[in-house]
């Protein structure tokens, strides 16, 4: 009989608990300001080949660069234990859309 690992998926409360412990460290290395989980996470409608969702906005003399995002989604990656980390600035997005989100989604800090 041949054993198949399964990966666990973590809770949302999960989720938000670790990244909220990293809050102090978010605002001095990446300008983090506000952090919200938005998606199927965001919504209990998290499944295998589910990406975590974050909507984040900087503190207006932080700058987010390529470099800067591609370092903060690695982190974050490597801290959740997921492969997947979709990084959206809200000061960037349609004003429609981020009030969509804004319906549904939750804030981490």
């Amino acid at each position: 009989m041949k054993l198949v690992a399964i990966k666990m998926l973590p809770s949302t409360d999960h989720i938000i608990s670790i990244i909220k412990k990293e809050q102090p460290y978010l605002e001095s290395r990446y300008f983090i300001k506000h952090l919200d989980l938005y998606g199927s996470f965001a919504k209990q409608q998290q499944h295998s080949k589910s990406d975590v969702d974050l909507l984040y906005t900087t503190f207006p003399n932080g700058t987010m660069t390529l470099a800067r995002l591609k370092s903060f989604e690695n982190y974050l990656s490597q801290l959740l234990s997921i492969e997947k980390i979709e990084l959206v600035n809200k000061q960037s997005v349609n004003p429609v859309i981020a009030k969509n989100l804004e319906n549904y989604a939750i804030s981490i800090f």
